[in-house]
């Protein structure tokens, strides 16, 4: 069974809290432009106490997919640049 990648998780947590907040406040009656704000608030703090070690999962495997594929020496470039 394939993992879900850490930036999509990510991703959607960080929807769910957006959107949850955003339809109670709508529910309850607050203006929209006032449960728009509220949910942003709540969204913010919500991702940054409980996504943490998630986001630092996303952080290091976009620092992996960054990082330059090494080049094999029994390639006919390696041989060629060290002619």
């Amino acid at each position: 069974m394939k993992r879900i990648p850490a930036w999509l998780s990510y991703l959607l947590l960080r929807l769910v809290f957006l959107i949850v907040p955003f339809v109670v406040c709508v529910l309850l009656g607050i203006p929209i432009w006032l449960s728009i704000i509220y949910a942003v608030v709540i969204a913010f703090s919500l991702s940054t106490l409980l996504l943490y070690k998630l986001k630092q999962q996303v952080v290091v495997a976009m620092q992996n997919a960054r990082k330059p594929k090494k080049v094999s020496t029994d390639s006919d470039e390696a041989i060629e640049d060290a002619l």
